[in-house]
């Protein structure tokens, strides 16, 4: 079983799941991963730490913002985010700095 959540990942983990497709994978997959090794090792505690950081780009960005701020999220990252297609907006201003406040107290800028 996969999820398909980020915040679903760590809990789910000893109840059975393999792992997760997570939206979230495009802007934390590095950490996203070091979560899944930890708490395959047994490493839950260093595992919670990663996964709460995490947790605030995914309501800071995903959660707030959707598609177009994982786009943004990107863009801020150095990688091609690019635009989004209609209908779906894609943040510009005040909203590029929230999201680039989350990477940041996420440790992900």
């Amino acid at each position: 079983m996969l999820v398909g959540s980020a915040a679903a990942l760590l809990p789910a983990l000893p109840i059975g799941a393999s792992g997760g497709v997570l939206a979230l994978g495009a802007i934390a997959g590095r950490e996203l991963c070091e979560v899944y090794g930890l708490a395959r090792d047994g490493r839950w505690e260093e595992a919670k730490a990663i996964a709460a950081r995490m947790m605030l780009a995914d309501r800071g960005v995903a959660g707030r913002f959707g598609i177009g701020g994982l786009k943004a999220a990107l863009d801020l990252q150095g990688f091609y985010g690019g635009p989004c297609r209609a209908p779906l907006g894609t943040p510009d201003g005040d909203a590029i700095e929230d999201i680039k406040e989350c990477l940041a107290s996420a440790g992900l800028l």
